[in-house]
């Protein structure tokens, strides 16, 4: 094999190891943002009492930013 395709066999690894660790911190951002912002939401409106109207905000709320990070980090 010549040094050339060495070189280019190891570029590609490395460009795939490295969207790989990309697409895995993405996944354990998403998750971990998502958790809080869920245990954040819940205890917000347990303890709130909300009404309708600011119930339905909350769970908008939570899903745009949901999407935006889904789509941001992964």
């Amino acid at each position: 094999m010549s040094s050339r395709n060495i070189l280019f066999n190891k570029l590609e690894e490395f460009i795939s190891k490295y969207y790989k660790n990309l697409l895995l911190k993405g996944g354990i951002y998403f998750l971990s943002i998502s958790l809080a912002s869920f245990i954040l939401l819940s205890t917000v409106e347990y303890f709130g009492e909300f009404d309708r109207l600011v119930r339905g905000i909350l769970f908008w709320l939570f899903i745009l930013t949901n999407s935006f990070i889904f789509w941001k980090w992964i």
